[in-house]
C-alpha cells in the first residue's frame, strides 16, 4: 500500500489477556491508512499466537520478533526502525484507543503542521496535573511551560521525519524510559498542538499493581535526571516550573512506591527525593497544593516517617471522596 499516515508502534511482552482488545481497538480506527508495527519482545505466553492470528486477518499489521527479551525501550526503538508512517504513535499492549483517536490527532497535525500532537487522557489518571485539558495549536515550551512535564510518550502523534532529524531514541533503564524521551522531544520541537478530546484508554490500576522495586527506582532516577537536564539548560524559569511539577510527582508516585517497596526501601526512596527538594524555601512550597506542600516539606526536613504517614492519610481521604463523592465535606479536612 501507499505510505501509511500513522505507524502505531506496539511492544508486546506476555500480554495475552489484554492484547486482543488492544489490537481490535487499533484495527477499528476511523483512520484506516495506518500500519501497526507489533514488536514481540520474546513473549513466553500465548501472545505470539494471538499476534499471528491477527496478522492473517489484516495486512496492515507488521510483526518484528526479538530473539531475546530486550525491554520496552529497545522494543520501541525497533518499532521506530521498522516503521514507515508519516507520523508515529506509541501504544502499550494493555491499553486501547477510542475509535476516532488517530483520525482526531492526525487531522490536527495535518492542518497545523505540528511536529507533535498530544491527546487527552481520562481525568481519573491525571494524578500529577501533567496532562493539559484544553485545545492548543502550534505552541512550544517557550510560550507554554506546562508542556515541560508532560512526560508520557503515550497518546502523542510524532512527526517521524522530525524525530529522525533530532535523533532522539529510547535509552535504558528498562522502565520509565519515556520520561527522558518525552522531555527531550518537548524541548526540541517548535510546533506542538494539544487536543483535549480523550484519545487514549490507559490501564492505570494495572500500572499500580504491576509496580516493582526496579520500576519504582528506575522512574525516580529518570525524574531526577530530567530535573537536572532542565537545570543545566540555564533557563531558571523553566527550572522553577520543573521543580514544581517534580514535587507533584513526588506525591503522586507514592502510590506505586508504597505498593512495591518494603519499609527500608521506602526510606531510601524518600531520601533520594530529599536531594532535589529545596530546604527553607517558603515561596516554593506556597505555590504548591497544600497537601503536596506539607508532604514535600516533611521530606525536605528528613522527617520520612511523618511524610509516609501523612501521605497515607491524604490518600485515604481522597479515596473516600472518590467513593462517596462528598467533595465539600472531605475538602475541609485537608
Amino acid at each position: 500500500m501507499n505510505r501509511p499516515l500513522v505507524s502505531v508502534i506496539l511492544p508486546v511482552f506476555n500480554e495475552e489477556k489484554y492484547l486482543p482488545g488492544c489490537l481490535e481497538s487499533v484495527l477499528g480506527q476511523t483512520l484506516d491508512k495506518i500500519e501497526i508495527v507489533v514488536v514481540n519482545d520474546c513473549s513466553t505466553d500465548n501472545s505470539r499466537s494471538i499476534i499471528n492470528s491477527y496478522l492473517e486477518k489484516d495486512s496492515r499489521i507488521r510483526v518484528v520478533n526479538h530473539g531475546c527479551n530486550k525491554g520496552r525501550s529497545e522494543a520501541r526503538n525497533t518499532g521506530i526502525d521498522n516503521s514507515s508512517g508519516e507520523y508515529l504513535f506509541f501504544l502499550d499492549s494493555d491499553d486501547s484507543l477510542p475509535a476516532s483517536s488517530l483520525e482526531t490527532l492526525y487531522l490536527v497535525a495535518n492542518k497545523f503542521g505540528s511536529d507533535l500532537v498530544l491527546g487527552g487522557f481520562d481525568s481519573a489518571i491525571n494524578v500529577d496535573g501533567s496532562f493539559i485539558k484544553c485545545n492548543l495549536y502550534n505552541i512550544s515550551i517557550s510560550n507554554y511551560p506546562d508542556l515541560l512535564y508532560n512526560h508520557s510518550v503515550l497518546n502523542k502523534l510524532i512527526n517521524r521525519n522530525k524525530l529522525q532529524e533530532l535523533n532522539i531514541r529510547f535509552v535504558p533503564p528498562r522502565y520509565a524510559e519515556d520520561i527522558l524521551f518525552s522531555l527531550k522531544l518537548n524541548l526540541a520541537v517548535d510546533s506542538i498542538s494539544v487536543v483535549k478530546k480523550k484519545t487514549y484508554n490507559y490501564c492505570w490500576d494495572r500500572q499500580i499493581k504491576s509496580a516493582t522495586r526496579g520500576k519504582v527506582f528506575d522512574a525516580q532516577k529518570n525524574v531526577i535526571t530530567a530535573l537536572e537536564i532542565v537545570k543545566n539548560s540555564g533557563n531558571n524559569f523553566l527550572f522553577s516550573q520543573m521543580q514544581g511539577k517534580t514535587a507533584r510527582t513526588i506525591f503522586s508516585s507514592m502510590i506505586r512506591a508504597v505498593y512495591a517497596l518494603d519499609s527500608s526501601e521506602l526510606q531510601t526512596y524518600l531520601q533520594n527525593w530529599n536531594k532535589v527538594l529545596p530546604a527553607n524555601s517558603d515561596s516554593f512550597y506556597q505555590e504548591l497544593p497544600k497537601y503536596v506542600s506539607l508532604f514535600c516539606s516533611l521530606i525536605a526536613e528528613e522527617n520520612y516517617e511523618a511524610a509516609n504517614k501523612y501521605w497515607k492519610r491524604i490518600h485515604y481521604l481522597k479515596s473516600i471522596r472518590r467513593i462517596f463523592k462528598f467533595p465539600a465535606t472531605i475538602r475541609r479536612l485537608f
